[in-house]
């Protein structure tokens, strides 16, 4: 008994030096909000924001942009921190995409019929 408690000490005093605890994990995404972004359209920098909102259907989403009418998406996917959204238009089907850094910013592309670009920006927080 007297040579198994400071083996049991030791090896708790070993444990509890093992390593630095891990970094706590990141807060879930939260789809909803607004995307501030900016492309580029036949040499032209276009300003837009995408926002996502909860409907009672599942995510709704609007685009709206400095140079068109609003466009109302059709539908609003997540996977992970990756936000896409489609609707049509009367110039063709849309769609857009954008990853969301753990800093807010953002990247991705869209396409409208045959154009398409990509953008930069940064989640709105909130």
């Amino acid at each position: 008994m007297k040579t198994l408690l400071p083996a049991v000490l030791l090896l708790a005093g070993l444990a509890a030096c093992a390593g630095n605890p891990a970094p706590p994990a990141p807060a879930p995404f939260d789809p909803l909000g607004a995307y501030d972004f900016s492309t580029n359209v036949d040499g032209t920098l276009v300003s837009g924001t995408l926002t996502v909102t909860d409907g009672t259907s599942g995510l709704r989403g609007t685009v709206t942009t400095d140079v068109t009418e609003p466009l109302r998406l059709s539908s609003v996917r997540v996977d992970e921190r990756t936000v896409t959204g489609s609707g049509s238009t009367p110039d063709g089907p849309f769609s857009i995409t954008m990853t969301v850094a753990e800093d807010g910013t953002i990247t991705g592309g869209w396409s409208l019929g045959a154009m398409s670009g990509s953008v930069t920006g940064r989640k709105r927080s909130g």
